[in-house]
């Protein structure tokens, strides 16, 4: 139940966790809905376009935590092997982009993707009515938002809803169902085909294990807060690849919502400065999805120097080999959850961390 507390909105525990707990099905008609038939149609008039087109640069523009989530496709559009399209990719928040990189004339070569819930906001307002000055084709600008009916979407020739009917905590769905869109996107990108069989089983069996998740997310927070403890003052969330949008993202929740004082750092920087930052007040969430390459085998040494300079360290992973290589150092916690495509580990990890934020913030009477 929602109460009024000094002519402010005050949620209880009980509705916050409510509200989360719905990504699941908020996932699953996200993904029902791209692929039915309208979506199959907008998928293939993209895949003409991008054969006749002559794009050589594709630029994400987000605002607020959809600027993360393009790391995800940035990081597929990079990573591809043997990729059908080539494109020079780059991402940045609304207000950067406005500043600094918007086009003061006519850019036939660019492809510009708008991330906005709202639709609305004034900087994305003001993006789209320089592009429409600018009379870039309507193609080759494309929007991902949660309301394709505001009045901004008319100028973009392709509207990716995110179909989330409601969200106390802002961006809690609204994430997942982004990351799990901008990965689309980035295969179309690539030249693939996103709605393929193999994919709409492997999207049905994520939906069916996000709902799983909820039979054990208790005993899992529960679990994490009674290592870390409740007397630590900042919070590291560490990570790499695509789990950078995940940790960018909750330590902006973690900060703004939960009045944990938090920091997003890769694992590159933050390995040269661990001891300088050593201190009792310190924890540290270790991200890490089933990447492969060489970098994998010194990660076990790595966490470990973590854990032994920072603090107490919760490693969250789909890497079972992993888990299991740290179990035995007692400032190390894994937790493991499965996830076959890597590129949408955040969709997960998010889940994970939200899961115990809320928990941890019910555990310090701060909601109720």
């Amino acid at each position: 139940m929602a109460e009024i507390k000094n002519g402010k909105i005050k949620f209880s525990y009980e509705s916050i966790l409510n509200d989360l707990f719905e990504f699941h099905s908020s996932f699953k008609s996200c993904k029902d809905a791209y692929f039915s038939q309208n979506c199959r149609k907008m998928f293939q008039e993209i895949q003409e376009l991008l054969v006749i087109s002559i794009i050589s640069r594709v630029i994400f523009i987000g605002n607020d935590f959809n600027h993360f989530g393009s790391i995800v496709a940035m990081h597929c559009l990079n990573t591809a092997s043997k990729p059908k399209f080539r494109f020079n990719s780059e991402f940045y928040e609304a207000s950067e982009f406005y500043d600094y990189v918007l086009p003061r004339k006519r850019d036939d070569d660019t492809l510009f993707i708008l991330l906005s819930k709202s639709g609305q906001s004034k900087i994305v307002t003001k993006i789209v009515d320089q592009l429409h000055l600018l009379k870039i084709d309507k193609k080759l600008m494309w929007f991902v938002t949660n309301s394709p009916e505001s009045i901004n979407a008319k100028h973009f020739g392709f509207v990716f809803p995110t179909y989330v009917k409601s969200e106390i905590v802002h961006g809690t769905k609204t994430f997942q169902n982004t990351v799990f869109i901008l990965y689309l996107i980035s295969q179309l990108l690539l030249g693939r085909d996103p709605l393929n069989e193999e994919n709409s089983e492997l999207f049905e069996n994520m939906a069916q294990d996000l709902s799983n998740y909820k039979l054990k997310h208790l005993e899992i927070s529960k679990k994490v807060i009674e290592f870390l403890g409740k007397k630590f003052k900042f919070l590291y969330y560490i990570s790499r690849g695509v789990s950078q949008s995940t940790a960018k993202n909750s330590a902006l929740l973690s900060i703004s919502l939960f009045n944990i004082f938090s920091e997003s750092i890769s694992l590159g920087q933050i390995l040269p400065r661990s001891i300088e930052v050593s201190s009792d007040n310190v924890r540290c969430l270790f991200l890490i999805n089933n990447e492969n390459g060489e970098f994998m085998e010194n990660l076990p040494s790595d966490i470990n120097a973590i854990s032994n300079n920072l603090g107490r360290t919760i490693l969250i992973t789909n890497n079972n080999n992993l888990a299991s290589s740290v179990e035995n150092n007692s400032l190390v916690l894994p937790i493991k959850y499965h996830c076959d495509l890597f590129a949408l580990s955040p969709i997960f990890e998010s889940i994970i961390i939200q899961s115990i934020l809320i928990e941890y913030v019910k555990s310090k009477e701060l909601i109720i």
